[in-house]
């Protein structure tokens, strides 16, 4: 039988036949301290619905410029289609971020005062801004756009 090469080196101009050209479904690279967590396609009727959960990296004070709350515009996450609305869900992605807000539980405590509610950054236009180390989780439906499937077939 003759040896089989499983690892080898190439220039990258020349052709491997096994090498997958690679795909991103998303319009534009989310930021450098912005990650992709989840990426869920949830049943719907009437548009495509897509549960999606995004993770600031930094901490506070960790790196000079990387560490900045920083803004992402959910119209640049779904390549080919046009979002129709945002709703944030809470962590778990089972309830809406305002009505959990509503119906949660509050502490009442004579020694501390309560500076700030946590509310949601959505701001408009579908953006919305992540704090160093929070992770946010979006329910985003979105329309087929076809002029955007048609120019890349």
């Amino acid at each position: 039988f003759p040896p089989h090469i499983f690892v080898a080196s190439s220039k990258s101009e020349i052709f491997i036949p096994f090498r997958a050209p690679s795909y991103s479904a998303v319009k534009k690279a989310l930021p450098d301290n912005i990650q992709l967590i989840t990426f869920t396609k949830l049943p719907s009727e009437k548009y495509e619905t897509y549960l999606i959960r995004l993770g600031h990296q930094y901490g506070y004070g960790e790196d000079q410029y990387l560490s900045a709350p920083v803004k992402v515009d959910m119209n640049n996450l779904l390549l080919g289609f046009d979002v129709v609305s945002v709703v944030e869900k809470t962590l778990s992605g089972n309830q809406d971020w305002e009505k959990w807000q509503e119906q949660r539980l509050r502490w009442e405590n004579d020694h501390t005062e309560i500076t700030s509610e946590w509310t949601t950054s959505l701001t408009s236009g579908n953006s919305v801004i992540l704090n160093p180390l929070e992770i946010r989780t979006f329910e985003v439906q979105a329309i087929l756009i076809e002029d955007d499937v048609t120019a890349s077939s």
